[in-house]
């Protein structure tokens, strides 16, 4: 059995065994608990690596949807040190338009508007 397999799997048997307050396999829950715990165990251990991976495999934000895929397509939670809620998106202001734009335009209407609404509207929604 593989070194990580056998600490996780060692890993459940602690929980049951503290879960159930008696050490071992004699409790009729006993198997049910431990095998929940290491099927979860391991969830969260794909997900970690998937996050550890350097940069040069894929960049952070692609190894946290991976991560985040994994626990929820396994129902785990993330460690709390991985839950960060996410920002609202934030729309540009007219000044913000008018710094990119420079010295194409000296005011913010019509056209440009519309297209900085379809672009942010599209960004927006690939990000969600």
């Amino acid at each position: 059995m593989n070194k990580k397999i056998k600490e996780l799997s060692d890993q459940a048997d602690d929980y049951a065994d503290d879960y159930l307050g008696t050490p071992g396999e004699f409790h009729p829950d006993w198997h049910t608990r431990r095998d929940e715990n290491f099927a979860k165990l391991i969830a969260k251990e794909c997900a970690q690596v998937c996050r550890d991976q350097f940069d040069i495999y894929a960049m952070k934000a692609d190894r946290d949807n991976c991560a985040i895929a994994i626990e929820q397509h396994f129902g785990v939670k993330a460690d709390s040190k991985y839950a960060q809620p996410v920002a609202p998106f934030i729309r540009l202001t007219d000044e913000e338009i008018l710094e990119i734009v420079g010295p194409y335009s000296d005011a913010v209407g019509g056209y440009t508007r519309k297209l900085f609404d379809e672009i942010q509207d599209k960004l927006e929604e690939k990000n969600k």
